[in-house]
């Protein structure tokens, strides 16, 4: 044997084994690619040839390598944006006014200043990533954000200013606040909803309503002290109110059980004098002329307990027969 055959026979083996070990680093490969986890705050998107296929919940799931696409989308995490101001971050909190966005119009044509924040939540997945472009977009304070976050703000901004273009100062600052909010979230969800945004806005807040900052500033002030003073003398008359109606309802179950018995008492006497004059009718159609000289008597006792002094008159007027009493002794 040559030594070029030795050499083929030696170089055969290793090529082959080259082969076996790129296979399976392929296989691998693919396998590690063939499963994905979703953690507890995420939901999967599954694409096809990039065509929507299915939304999965939290766990391990399996995919096909190059078929199919996952986007994971956070939809626990609550997201907030202010509006009007900014928060600077630092030892302490503190907050820079952005009057840009915060200054609006009123109604009857006065400006205020308005500060508010919004909380939402990714509810849709499938529309949060697709249905508007998420590319990077300036915005009009001058900083590049999501253009889906931009959609957001546009939406929120827009709502205020037509719920403070609607109302006048007087009505805005003399309304209750909590109406505002519940307007504004319904009209921003609505809004979000019709574009299709896959989120759901949770909460409106108004962190500062008052009068831009200048001369002005302490007529608003002496309006809002006006408008909380009014309403603690509304407070108060509303608890005298809450004390009084169970005093006067005690005080009408009262009389009307008063007036209750009392008409029973009536009814019982007219039906006892029905019952009386019923035995004395049965006994006149018996006796006449017995009766009625009973009845006259009794009658004429009864007159005697009744009156001090009696004076008798005989039927032609002829004679006057005076009694001081007929209740006393030696009366004449």
């Amino acid at each position: 044997m040559s030594d070029q055959d030795v050499k083929n026979i030696v170089k055969m083996p290793n090529s082959r084994f080259i082969g076996l070990i790129i296979v399976v680093i392929a296989i691998l490969l693919v396998l590690a690619n063939s499963f994905y986890q979703v953690d507890a705050q995420e939901q999967a998107v599954v694409l096809n040839f990039g065509k929507f296929q299915s939304i999965e919940e939290p766990g391990f799931h399996f995919k096909l390598p190059i078929i199919q696409k996952v986007y994971k989308v956070n939809t626990k995490e609550i997201n907030t944006m202010n509006f009007g101001f900014v928060q600077q971050s630092g030892m302490d909190s503190t907050y820079r006014g952005v009057p840009e966005e915060s200054n609006l119009l009123t109604g009857d044509s006065n400006i205020l200043d308005i500060r508010w924040s919004i909380q939402y939540r990714i509810t849709n997945p499938r529309d949060w990533l697709f249905n508007v472009d998420n590319g990077r977009v300036r915005s009009d304070m001058g900083y590049d954000m999501d253009n889906r976050e931009k959609t957001i703000r546009d939406i929120s901004q827009s709502v205020i200013n037509k719920i403070i273009g609607d109302n006048s100062l007087n009505r805005i600052f003399e309304g209750k606040r909590d109406v505002l909010v519940i307007q504004a979230l319904s009209e921003m969800n609505d809004r979000v909803n019709k574009v299709g945004l896959g989120i759901t806005i949770s909460l409106v807040e108004f962190d500062t309503m008052a009068a831009p900052e200048g001369e002005v500033q302490s007529a608003f002030s002496d309006v809002t002290a006006a408008t909380v003073e009014r309403d603690r003398y509304i407070d108060e008359g509303e608890v005298y109110r809450s004390s009084q109606i169970p005093n006067a309802q005690g005080e009408a179950q009262r009389i009307k059980e008063l007036a209750d018995g009392y008409a029973i008492q009536r009814v019982n006497l007219a039906r006892g004098d029905v019952a009386k004059f019923t035995s004395i009718y049965e006994e006149y159609k018996k006796n006449p002329t017995i009766t009625r000289k009973r009845m006259y008597y009794e009658m004429m006792e009864e007159l005697a307990k009744t009156s001090a002094n009696i004076e008798l008159i005989d039927k032609d007027l002829t004679n006057f027969i005076p009694f001081k009493s007929l209740n006393t002794q030696g009366g004449n």
